[in-house]
């Protein structure tokens, strides 16, 4: 019966469906890979940053090295950048800094502006269908010997068909593109001060400078062992 509709559904609509379909499992495959890589590249800033502090305040900067590299997100190669450049000058490391920020939220950005793009061709390409489907029933009933409301009714429906697939995708898109991009955003702003307190800190003990009191959280470290042991 399902199969059978859809089936119906599909002839109804046209090509302009088969398009719409072909931008429905695009827009799913996006969404699906944005999430998981937002999930799998979620981090606690404050910790992280916490750890790489008190380990290049113990001069252990081969240890702090290996923190980043096994952290394999993106915020650890930003951080990885600043880190090989120990020694540096501040106007140097906050330029590394700034490059690594934009290649870092490249991957936070890509693919997003394809849900953007959905959302707004797919009504028109639904549209365009229902345009193609009305001409055609009204050539139908024209041919028809007899043209009732219920061939009228038909070919309408059947054309819109097409609009409400078309709104079916653009919808989702829409609402995804603006989460993904308010995200991308926010996580913009939380890097950099991350990327600024890093410098600073780098800065300081290079310079044999106590680094901000706020910078090592002991709190978060005990927490972040607590659960490690637990799980």
């Amino acid at each position: 019966m399902v199969i059978s509709q859809f089936s119906t559904a599909l002839e109804a609509g046209g090509v302009t469906l088969y398009l719409l379909i072909c931008c429905s499992i695009l827009m799913l495959a996006v969404i699906l890979e944005k999430i998981v890589f937002f999930v799998s590249n979620h981090i606690n800033v404050d910790l992280f940053l916490s750890k790489i502090a008190k380990s290049l305040t113990n001069k252990e900067n081969d240890k702090v090295i290996d923190i980043c590299k096994n952290e394999k997100k993106v915020l650890a190669n930003m951080a990885l950048v600043i880190l090989k450049r120990i020694g540096f000058s501040k106007e140097e490391l906050e330029d590394a800094g700034d490059t690594a920020l934009e290649q870092g939220m490249l991957k936070y950005e890509f693919h997003i502006s394809i849900l953007g793009t959905l959302a707004v061709i797919s009504p028109f390409i639904g549209l365009m269908g229902t345009v193609f489907g009305i001409i055609q029933a009204f050539a139908d009933i024209a041919a028809s010997s007899s043209a009732g409301q219920a061939i009228v009714a038909k070919g309408v429906s059947e054309a819109l068909i097409a609009t409400a697939a078309g709104l079916i995708v653009a919808i989702p898109s829409s609402i995804f593109f603006n989460y993904f991009k308010n995200k991308a955003k926010a996580l913009r702003i939380k890097y950099a001060i991350f990327l600024s307190k890093l410098i600073e800190t780098v800065v300081r003990i290079s310079n044999g400078k106590e680094i901000a009191p706020d910078i090592i959280q002991e709190d978060l470290e005990k927490e972040q062992e607590t659960k490690e042991k637990e799980a």
